[in-house]
């Protein structure tokens, strides 16, 4: 049965006070504390806080899923492991020449990064049968097995391409989400912490709540990408694209066929990351 789940943050910092984390160590993780609706735990947290004179800021909620709930919503966000240790030839697929320069106290943004080949892997082949390389660009780079692009093209799966990887990765092919969403979603009132000084990109900010899509802004496809969000009327660009997919994809991915898919959150603890769309009745 799916329930909600809500985080508290600190205001402007991720540390807290010891005693908070001692008594409710139950209920935090990197740097989040979280509870189940209901729990009495959190009324008592609040107090304690409110006496230690730590101010909340910022409070989200998400939906937690089992595997049997996963049809029930439509939209989920992609997730699946890093991999830091594949040697692939980064110089030849992506071209830098016309990414953000950044700033001097910030380094250089991701923004402008472009695709401009085929990813070789120069020895090892990938472990499982997703992944995402470590490629530094503002789009997220994955690499697929045989077997897993296989999968997808039989199930007619939307707004995805394949290309085949180069050198020891002739079994894998690279997937490229080449959907977009329709409109940025909202995020309510923002805490912008850092930001590209030259582009504007947001790097670093907290959210009031998770992203909010309008029922119209989400194309009726498997894959597409979110690369804005919306906060007080104004449109900001993310420092990171945010990578949207079906429930028959998530659904696929989480069967336990294929290796490679990871949970959407450590802190607080979420399994699938539901995508939240105003209007929709779980919302309420």
């Amino acid at each position: 049965m799916a329930e909600w789940i809500e985080s508290l943050l600190n205001k402007g910092t991720e540390r807290w006070p010891h005693v908070l984390c001692s008594k409710f160590a139950q209920n935090f993780a990197w740097g989040v504390f979280y509870f189940k609706d209901g729990d009495p735990a959190k009324e008592q947290f609040i107090a304690a806080c409110r006496d230690l004179s730590v101010e909340i800021v910022q409070r989200k909620r998400h939906l937690l899923v089992g595997k049997e709930d996963l049809p029930r919503y439509p939209y989920y966000y992609l997730r699946v492991i890093d991999d830091s240790d594949l040697a692939v030839d980064g110089g030849d697929y992506l071209d830098r020449t016309r990414a953000c320069p950044g700033g001097a106290n910030f380094g250089r943004c991701n923004t402008g990064i472009i695709q401009s080949g085929v990813v070789e892997i120069l020895k090892d082949q990938p472990k499982t049968d997703i992944l995402q390389l470590i490629s530094a660009s503002r789009f997220k780079v994955y690499v697929i097995s045989r077997r897993l692009k296989e999968t997808l093209v039989s199930m007619n799966a939307t707004s995805v391409e394949f290309l085949p990887c180069k050198g020891a990765g002739e079994e894998f092919f690279q997937l490229r989400v080449v959907g977009k969403v329709m409109s940025p979603p909202d995020v309510g009132a923002i805490e912008i912490r850092s930001r590209c000084p030259n582009c504007g990109a947001l790097q670093r900010y907290q959210a009031e709540h998770p992203s909010r899509f309008q029922p119209s802004s989400l194309a009726s496809v498997d894959f597409q990408r979110s690369m804005t969000i919306r906060s007080n009327g104004e449109t900001y660009q993310r420092f990171l694209d945010v990578d949207i997919i079906s429930s028959r994809v998530q659904v696929l991915l989480a069967s336990g066929e294929f290796t490679g898919w990871k949970r959407y959150s450590d802190g607080p603890p979420i399994e699938f990351g539901v995508v939240e769309i105003e209007g929709a009745p779980w919302l309420h």
